[in-house]
């Protein structure tokens, strides 16, 4: 899992936490008590301190257990090396 912040189209912004990634989007878990807005983008952590910023939609919203699950869309799919870099060292 990577942290994530949403940064939203009415401004603001939101922690999350990623369940899954892929080269072009990522599936969110958000704590939140009412619907989240509209996705601007979302930042995320990369090995140690560095972040990846990546433009965002929201594809659906879907709640479950007091959380709220997103499908993002990116709106450019990562390189491999961007993908590589989110995912945990073994």
């Amino acid at each position: 899992m990577v942290g994530v912040t949403c940064h939203w189209r009415r401004g603001g912004e939101h922690h999350a936490v990623s369940v899954n990634v892929s080269r072009g989007g990522v599936r969110l878990m958000v704590r939140m008590a009412d619907e989240p807005p509209r996705l601007a983008r979302i930042v995320m952590r990369r090995h140690g301190e560095d972040y990846l910023e990546a433009p965002a939609r929201t594809v659906y919203s879907e709640r479950r257990n007091g959380l709220w699950l997103l499908g993002c869309a990116f709106y450019r799919e990562l390189s491999e090396n961007e993908f590589q870099e989110l995912l945990p060292s073994a």
